[in-house]
């Protein structure tokens, strides 16, 4: 039994025809199909039935099992390693390698009709929900710009990182809310523990991260709080607002350098998905108390940023 793993190829060149490549144990193939140029990786699979589409049965019900993504990770490695060195050698701008299409190719009868689905698309999620637009949505930006001045600029940074953690672009989503969050309260300093003392010290940040404590807490996103949780038992901190501050400046740290310890995570945005999540959630929280903020008097925004501290 084959494998193939075929996705959408983009670039500034041309193909008069297909080619093929072959490197053990691997057939490599660029060709033009309805319109799209498509790349294609296949390989021999010997022990393939624990990896094949098959239906289990769940309480009596029937339940589609796709094809296990451990036995084609390695094609996917190829398809990022082809798209970074294509784009300088022969003008590929991208590769669609995280919406790969998945065949099971029989190469003899006893192979056939062992599958109940020989081919499927894995999908990236789509989480864009539309708004309703009424007339004092826009009135407002419009009419408040003269008080809010250069909150604009913040708010882009957010406006960025919302458009990659959609696009489940997880490290560039991080790198601009964490930006976001260094033009507010950072106050220009840049080494870790002058970034620290400023975003420790600021109360308007403080309140927006301990307002979302309880919110990641909860059973609906148990996920990120385990992944959070974990972090803070092994940089030694509490589950508070320091500590969700410390692993926010920490992660920029690791996430701002190129080096060993961004390059794990280069390819594997799935392993930022929780640190994103959190700093999208800080950043969406400031952002509200940001607009509210900007109208207040100085004795108003004492009162404002006082919180009751949360704690499990």
């Amino acid at each position: 039994m084959r494998i193939e793993v075929s996705v959408k190829i983009y670039g500034k060149f041309i193909l008069k025809e297909s080619i093929a490549v072959k490197l053990h144990p691997y057939d490599f193939k660029i060709f033009l199909e309805g319109g799209f140029y498509y790349i294609s990786i296949s390989k021999k699979v010997i022990d393939y039935k624990p990896y094949i589409t098959k239906y289990q049965d769940c309480n009596g019900i029937k339940q589609l099992t796709l094809t296990a993504s451990e036995i084609y990770e390695d094609m996917i490695e190829w398809l990022q390693y082809i798209e970074s060195m294509g784009a300088f050698n022969f003008g590929v701008e991208n590769i669609d390698w995280d919406e790969p299409k998945i065949t099971w190719i029989p190469e003899c009868e006893e192979e056939k009709g062992i599958m109940p689905l020989l081919s499927h698309q894995r999908k990236k999620d789509n989480q864009n929900k539309s708004k309703q637009l009424k007339e004092s949505n826009l009135q407002n930006v419009v009419i408040y710009r003269r008080v809010l001045k250069d909150i604009y600029i913040p708010f882009t940074y957010f406006r960025q990182g919302r458009e990659f953690f959609d696009k489940q672009s997880y490290y560039f989503a991080f790198i601009n809310f964490f930006m976001m969050l260094e033009y507010c309260f950072a106050n220009g300093k840049f080494k870790k523990d002058a970034v620290l003392k400023e975003l420790y010290s600021s109360g308007l940040l403080r309140k927006s991260v301990n307002s979302i404590l309880k919110m990641i807490s909860e059973e609906k996103a148990k996920r990120h709080f385990d992944w959070i949780m974990n972090e803070c038992k092994k940089y030694n901190k509490n589950y508070d607002v320091e500590g969700i501050i410390y692993l926010l400046v920490e992660y920029r740290g690791i996430l701002s350098h190129a080096g060993g310890r961004s390059k794990q995570y280069l390819f594997k945005d799935e392993k930022l998905f929780s640190i994103a999540f959190l700093a999208n959630m800080v950043c969406f929280m400031t952002c509200g108390n940001l607009q509210i903020y900007m109208f207040l008097s100085e004795r108003q925004k004492e009162d404002y940023i006082k919180y009751e501290e949360y704690r499990i």
